[in-house]
């Protein structure tokens, strides 16, 4: 709209205004004049409604202010880099175009301007989210055992590592027992399926030390009193 919102009584013509400068708003302005001074009503006057105008700029408004709340997201700190300079220049432009349409207010034709100014923000800033979505990193695939919520199979999780766990003859709960070149014991626990899955793990003398996740990562403490039945060591 013009780095500068100012209007100007058309000589001769008291009822018209205009906007001297550069920018698209003279020639289109002066097309509207002479459109309406036929009486043919401008696509500007029709989409002048204060709705649509308000829907417009709340719109762009909503779109930057999810790119923002993208940007500064932990793990975004790159994208933050890469894209905060773009975020900034749609701010700029949408607050210009506020600040232009309080000067404006009671003019329909500049209105429609304003309005179609808040679109093209909007537009833009939509393209600029799709862009940083499609750079986010994408979450890995849930695995199989969280897909169908059930226990892990043992090669689903660290269990797998033949280098580390050897698998024993034994079982518990109906799961195989492995163990550790350090005399350590674990199974995987059959009563907890998917994001819960667990397997319990025990010293060398079958004392229980608490329970893993399926990546080998901790997950809970230690149960007293809990312990691997003599029979199965």
């Amino acid at each position: 709209m013009g780095s500068r919102m100012s209007l100007h009584n058309m000589e001769g013509h008291s009822d018209l205004l205009i906007k001297p400068g550069g920018g698209r708003l003279p020639n289109e302005a002066k097309a509207m004049v002479e459109i309406e001074m036929l009486d043919i009503p401008t696509v500007y006057v029709k989409a002048a409604s204060g709705a649509n105008l308000s829907k417009a700029k709340a719109e762009a408004r909503g779109t930057l202010e999810r790119i923002r709340e993208l940007l500064n997201k932990k793990d975004n700190a790159k994208l933050k880099g890469e894209f905060e300079q773009r975020l900034r220049e749609l701010d700029s432009e949408w607050a210009k175009t506020s600040k232009e349409l309080e000067e404006i207010v009671g003019y329909p034709d500049l209105v429609g301007l304003a309005k179609e100014e808040f679109e093209s923000i909007a537009e833009k800033a939509k393209a600029l989210e799709s862009l940083i979505q499609d750079k986010l990193p994408k979450a890995a695939e849930d695995p199989p055992y969280v897909q169908e919520n059930r226990p892990p199979l043992d090669e689903e999780t660290f269990l797998a590592d033949s280098s580390k766990y050897t698998r024993t003859d034994k079982k518990f709960q109906d799961r195989a027992i492995y163990k550790e070149s350090d005399g350590r014991y674990y199974h995987v626990d059959n009563l907890h399926n998917g994001w819960g899955s667990e397997i319990e793990y025990y010293n060398s003398h079958g004392d229980h030390l608490g329970t893993l996740k399926p990546d080998g990562t901790p997950k809970d403490g230690r149960v007293k009193g809990r312990s691997l039945p003599d029979k199965l060591k």
